[in-house]
């Protein structure tokens, strides 16, 4: 029993000397020293948020000495350069919302609005407000390093805020006055009193009676140049000429003064262009006769 009592004592001494040095070789390790050169990499980059969290971590009671010093001088720099902001929102009754989830950069920062002031690195920041049955509400910040308790408020409004009333929405509540359909045109009308081919057949007219009379004038001169020549005895096929010209002449005339008379036949009955656009003319040529004849 008493050598038992002995092995126990030693025991226990042992255990009470070992703890000091696991602390002190744990303090030695790798951990605090790549906590503060990671800190002094993040501060450097604006990142004072989680820079704070490896000062924090080479902070610790277990580090080398000269390594915790260090870590907190710099913790304590952090602390003053690192801006804050108080996030608040409320519905247009000015009431607070405190259910409301807001998103720094995409990444939800708050589960609800406490008044507590919420650490953020100095930079811009796209912080979005939801809450259900509110519209969310995105805001663009710029936080300034060393800018503390920095107030942003933001109105959240109901979702089925300024949505159409069911009696502006609803088809019946339109305006039914009926649209009149324009009818075809009156005979008289000024969009169709005039045929295109009224147009035409005037045209063809005086085209017709100008080669008339330039047919008529070419023959004339002929016979009166060959009573000066060669009259009586003057060539049969200048005789002939002079005939042909005589004849188309006539023709000329003919179709000529049908196309003027079928123009003006259009511009009094005042055809609309849908029936008058399909008048056709024909010239029929007989012996001794010419005729024209015109079909609506």
């Amino acid at each position: 029993m008493r050598a038992f009592s002995i092995v126990r004592c030693i025991a226990l001494l042992a255990l009470v000397a070992a703890s000091p040095l696991e602390a002190r070789a744990a303090g030695t390790g790798d951990g605090c020293a790549s906590a503060s050169e990671a800190a002094q990499r993040l501060r450097s980059e604006g990142r004072l948020v989680e820079a704070r969290a490896r000062l924090i971590d080479c902070s610790n009671p277990a580090c080398l000495s000269f390594i915790k010093q260090d870590c907190d001088q710099w913790l304590s720099a952090v602390d003053a350069s690192m801006p804050t902001v108080v996030l608040s929102a409320h519905d247009p009754s000015g009431r607070d919302l405190v259910e409301t989830h807001v998103s720094v950069d995409d990444v939800l920062t708050l589960a609800q609005l406490d008044g507590r002031a919420t650490p953020m690195n100095p930079g811009v920041h796209t912080l979005r407000f939801e809450l259900t049955g509110y519209k969310t509400v995105e805001r663009t910040v710029v936080v300034r390093e060393g800018e503390k308790a920095r107030e942003v408020v933001v109105q959240l409004e109901p979702e089925d805020a300024g949505a159409p009333s069911a009696t502006a929405s609803s088809p019946a509540s339109a305006s039914t006055t009926p649209t009149p359909t324009p009818g075809p045109p009156a005979s008289g009308d000024a969009s169709g009193s005039t045929s295109p081919a009224a147009y035409v057949l005037g045209t063809l007219g005086v085209v017709g009676l100008g080669a008339s009379l330039g047919l008529y004038l070419s023959a004339a001169l002929q016979a009166s140049h060959l009573r000066s020549t060669c009259a009586p005895n003057c060539a049969q096929s200048d005789a002939d000429d002079i005939s042909r010209r005589e004849t188309w002449s006539g023709v000329a005339l003919g179709v000529g003064l049908g196309c003027v008379a079928g123009a003006i036949l259009l511009f009094v009955r005042g055809t609309n262009a849908s029936s008058t656009t399909a008048a056709t003319t024909s010239v029929e040529v007989g012996p001794g006769s010419v005729g024209v004849r015109v079909r609506f």
